[in-house]
């Protein structure tokens, strides 16, 4: 099949064609990327790698952190990734504050720069009509539009990549270049590397087209200087850079370490927005352009790829979860787009259709996690810290615990960040996957807190049958009652444990039973001082020698204070050593005012009569406690 008959039949199309010359198009694009990558600036949660970009920059809930701490903290650390972002987060976040939405906008406006400036670099290398195809088309990329939410530094790195490109171009093609320009230029230089190392790929690209492309004139000596000028201030973070690449070179090949053909085709799935039979169209296309400028921007392309190519093949970092390193290269994929586009406009084709593809296909797997996950991008996985942490916030009391078990060692710095509100102590307890030395010393502490803790609230973020039981579990079946599972929303199993007063506060069958199958009763809740709806009670029973199953039956009962019964629920208690049963009264049809909630127990067909154990008072059927119905809130 030929790309002939279908360039043919788009032509034929009657509909009138915009010409995109005017300034408004670009604003068009800014608000839509403003609009995309916005709308979930607070839809996730921070993940750990977020939250450690708050740490690392002393913000939220971190001690503060002046640059100077910041550029000593990560080298003495965290080398992994240099400063800069961090810095400039730093002063960001004491500008506008440290909530995620105002500190992710800051990636936001990054995102927007690299539009913007796209458009610009296409309007000076080729036209407006160019540079408005290459802003369209960065701007609708998904993943470009996912790094615009997250609290790390790589939709700078793309918005730097591309000023760094466009202060090089007017260097070496304007008349007369101004001190901005080559003020910018050395700054742009300077910012890569210190955002990521990544960003020495587009720098050694441009560095390696000044010096083979183009003419030894002044200018060029002008440009080489400032270049170099740029380079050098990286050089007091260059020996950190160094102690940390030696490592990596002597490091196995990862598994899932990408190949050049691998790399090359997951860029373009990606970058393309699953769509690489158009994106291999427009760049076949973007070939055929001639000029200075096409050569320039084929040349800085392949090179930068190249780049890539041999770092991965020495260090092997690019692994297929780390795409992000490799989102310097979307503005020069963006502006081969563009040039492409604008190819196949001069033969006929109309360049809307093709940019609604694009735009469509961007727009539709932004919104969503599942392109996100199917690429493994950064967060795509980010439980709903927030809700876990705010329901147990919600229920905690005094007296209580808290234990997560989770299958990433990492998520514990998410952990932290979102129970730092809470007053029970936390414990993060690793999956055993993951071999993490201290993993034993995480279970003991969580262990020895059931010596002392009156309730315990444990959460998973996967079954919790697929983690190994530990010593800590074990503590918790013998010594505490499950009292059911409590919503961690959607992405936790959480569960409440309750430890049984010893001795209960009322004791069945006492004087009739053997002493290891005596009945003990306690309030793991107090009854509410009002209900409206529903009234929850929450009991915990014990006996020493297990309850047997379908032996003791239960009544509860709901009477006025002058001993009226007014409702009634019974059950029979299930088997087990210590239980935790909850039940819920409907009351809405009550009249307000005062009652009171009374339980006795039939066992064998006769009264088990109860003991209080602090009065030593008996009797077949005791009082629980009482409450207050009233109205419930009017809902205006």
């Amino acid at each position: 099949m030929t790309l002939k008959p279908i360039i043919l039949r788009l032509k034929r199309l009657p509909l009138p064609a915009p010409t995109y010359q005017s300034w408004g198009w670009a604003i068009l694009l800014l608000l839509l990327a403003a609009a995309l990558g916005s709308r979930y600036l607070t839809g996730d949660n921070l993940w750990y790698d977020e939250v450690h970009s708050l740490m690392k920059a002393g913000g939220a809930s971190f001690p503060r952190r002046s640059p100077i701490d910041v550029w000593n903290f990560i080298a003495e650390n965290d080398p992994f990734h240099p400063p800069g972002f961090f810095i400039l987060l730093a002063g960001w976040g004491q500008l506008v504050g440290w909530t995620p939405f105002a500190d992710r906008a800051l990636a936001l406006l990054f995102g927007m720069l690299a539009v913007a400036v796209t458009y610009r670099v296409g309007t000076s290398m080729f036209s407006r009509r160019v540079g408005f195809f290459a802003a369209a088309v960065l701007s609708s990329s998904a993943v470009l539009v996912h790094y615009m939410h997250e609290l790390r530094q790589y939709s700078a790195l793309t918005g730097m990549t591309v000023f760094t490109l466009w202060m090089y171009w007017y260097m070496i093609s304007a008349k007369r270049p101004s001190r901005w320009a080559a003020g910018g230029l050395v700054a742009g230089v300077m910012s890569l590397p210190y955002l990521s190392y990544m960003g020495l790929m587009p720098v050694g690209a441009i560095g390696l087209y000044h010096v083979l492309w183009v003419k030894k004139d002044r200018r060029w000596w002008t440009t080489a200087i400032l270049l170099a000028l740029g380079g050098a201030l990286f050089l007091p973070w260059f020996g950190t850079l160094w102690r940390l690449a030696r490592p990596f070179a002597d490091q196995p090949l990862l598994s899932d370490t990408m190949s050049p053909g691998e790399m090359l085709l997951h860029v373009g799935y990606a970058f393309s927005n699953a769509s690489l039979p158009l994106f291999a169209i427009v760049i076949a296309y973007a070939v055929t352009g001639r000029g200075r400028s096409a050569t320039a921007l084929w040349f800085i392309t392949i090179a930068a790829v190249a780049l890539y190519v041999l770092t991965n093949l020495e260090l092997h970092v690019l692994v297929k979860p780390r795409l992000r390193y490799l989102l310097p290269l979307w503005p020069f994929l963006a502006l081969l787009a563009g040039l492409g586009i604008d190819q196949l406009r001069q033969r006929g084709v109309r360049p809307d259709l093709i940019l609604a593809v694009w735009l469509v296909t961007g727009i539709w797997h932004s919104p969503g996690v599942e392109f996100a996950r199917e690429l493994n991008l950064d967060g795509a996985w980010t439980p709903d810290w927030q809700t876990l942490g705010e329901n147990v916030q919600a229920n905690e009391r005094p007296g209580d615990a808290f234990a997560f078990f989770g299958y990433y060692h990492g998520d514990i710095s998410a952990f932290k960040f979102y129970t730092t509100e809470l007053n029970s102590p936390t414990f993060f307890i690793p999956s055993e996957k993951w071999n993490i030395s201290n993993r034993s010393e995480d279970i003991a502490r969580a262990t020895d807190q059931t010596a002392s803790a009156a309730r315990f609230w444990v959460a998973y973020d996967m079954p919790p049958d697929s983690f190994s039981p530990t010593e800590f579990q074990q503590q918790l079946s013998e010594n505490y009652a499950f009292c059911g599972w409590y919503s961690g929303g959607p992405s936790f199993w959480l569960q409440l444990f309750a430890r049984l007063p010893d001795p209960a506060r009322y004791r069945f069958g006492d004087g009739l039973l053997p002493p290891p199958q005596v009945l003990g009763l306690s309030l793991v809740d107090l009854l509410p001082a009002e209900a409206d709806n529903l009234l929850p009670i929450q009991m915990g029973w014990s006996a020493g020698a297990g309850i047997p199953a379908s032996t003791y039956h239960v009544f509860l009962t709901l009477n006025k204070p002058d001993g009226e019964e007014i409702l009634r629920q019974d059950f029979w208690l299930p088997a087990g050593k210590n239980l935790c049963l909850s039940q819920q009264i409907e009351i809405v049809e009550l009249p307000p005012g005062p009652y009171e909630i009374r339980l006795s127990i039939i066992g064998w067909d006769a009264p088990l009569p109860a003991k209080q154990t602090d009065t030593g008072q008996k009797a077949n059927t005791i009082t629980l406690g009482s409450f207050r119905k009233v109205l419930p809130p009017y809902p205006g």
